[in-house]
C-alpha cells in the first residue's frame, strides 16, 4: 500500500533514472533518490534491501513500508541492530494491523467475512515497539501527521537507526480513497460534460477543437525570489518546476501552456 500511495499521489517529479531500480525525484526543492524493491509476493526482504541501499550508497535512507512487508522480514532487524559501516537506516512502518490493500479490491465486496480476513487481510497481533525492542532498535509511535513530522525532524538529527510506526486503520484508509476516487471521476465527469457541450455549439466545426497531438518538457530552475503565492517559505534557494505543453489541434493551430504547482 504506501509504494502504490507515493506512487500515485506523491508531490515529485522524476528528472532521470539512473538503471532500472531507482530513480531520481525532487521533493520541495530537493533531489531524493528513491528505490524499490518487489519480492516475489511483493513483500519479500524489503527491510534487507534498504540495509543494502544503506551499505552501497553511503548515504542514510528512509525506508516507507507497510506492517506486513515489515513482519516478513524481521530477520532483517538482525541487520539493522548490528549497523557495521553503514550510517543510519529510518524505518516508517505504517501499521494497519494486517493487508489493508485488498480492502480496495473488488475481493473485499464478494467474499464472505471470515474467508476476507483470514486469507487476504491476515490481521496479526504483534507489537511493534515489542519486536524493536527486543533488536534493541529505537522505537516511536506517531498517530498524526504533525507526530511524524516531527518524529523525522528529530531522528535526522540523531546518527542512530529508528522505527517509527505510523498507527492506521484498514477501513479510515478504504474510505479515504474511495472518496479520491469519487472525486476523480466527478471532475472527468464535468471535463466530458464540457467537451459534450462544446460540441453542441459548434456542431460540424467541432472536429477543430480535436488535439492532434501533445508534447511536453519538464523545466526547473532556481528562483531569485520567494514565490507571492506563500508566507511559509523563507529558503534562498526555492526551486521552480513544471511542464511547458505544445498542443496541435487538427486544424492546424498550435498552442503553448504551463502547468506548475504553487505552495500555498
Amino acid at each position: 500500500m504506501p509504494v502504490r500511495d507515493a506512487d500515485m499521489y506523491c508531490d515529485g517529479c522524476i528528472l532521470s533514472t539512473s538503471d532500472g531500480f531507482d530513480e531520481i525525484w525532487t521533493l520541495s526543492g530537493r533531489p531524493l533518490r528513491t528505490a524499490g524493491n518487489r519480492g516475489a509476493s511483493g513483500i519479500d526482504g524489503v527491510l534487507s534491501t534498504a540495509i543494502g541501499f544503506a551499505v552501497g550508497s553511503q548515504q542514510r535512507v528512509i525506508l516507507l513500508l507497510g506492517d506486513l512487508s515489515f513482519l516478513h522480514d524481521t530477520n532483517g532487524l538482525s541487520l539493522l541492530s548490528k549497523r557495521v559501516g553503514r550510517p543510519p537506516v529510518v524505518v516508517i512502518v505504517v501499521n494497519n494491523s494486517g493487508g489493508g490493500i485488498f480492502s480496495l479490491l473488488p475481493i473485499a465486496n464478494s467474499s464472505p467475512d471470515a474467508t476476507f480476513t483470514n486469507y487476504f487481510t491476515t490481521p496479526h497481533d504483534v507489537t511493534l515497539e515489542q519486536l524493536s525492542l527486543a533488536h534493541k532498535i529505537n522505537h516511536r509511535l506517531v498517530l498524526s501527521k504533525k507526530d511524524l513530522s516531527e518524529a523525522l525532524q528529530f531522528v535526522h538529527q540523531q546518527q542512530a537507526d529508528w522505527i517509527i510506526e505510523v498507527r492506521s486503520s484498514v477501513e479510515e484508509n478504504a474510505e479515504y480513497h474511495r472518496y479520491l476516487q469519487i472525486s476523480s471521476r466527478k471532475a472527468v465527469r464535468r471535463a466530458f460534460d464540457l467537451v459534450q457541450s462544446t460540441r453542441k455549439v459548434f456542431g460540424q466545426n467541432f472536429k477543430s477543437w480535436t488535439i492532434k497531438k501533445a508534447t511536453y518538457n519538464s523545466y526547473k530552475f532556481q528562483m531569485s525570489a520567494n514565490p507571492t503565492s506563500s508566507i511559509s517559505i523563507t529558503s534562498n534557494s526555492v526551486m521552480r518546476e513544471g511542464f511547458i505543453l505544445h498542443i496541435d489541434l487538427c486544424d492546424c493551430s498550435t498552442g503553448y501552456g504551463e502547468v506548475s504547482w504553487l505552495p500555498l
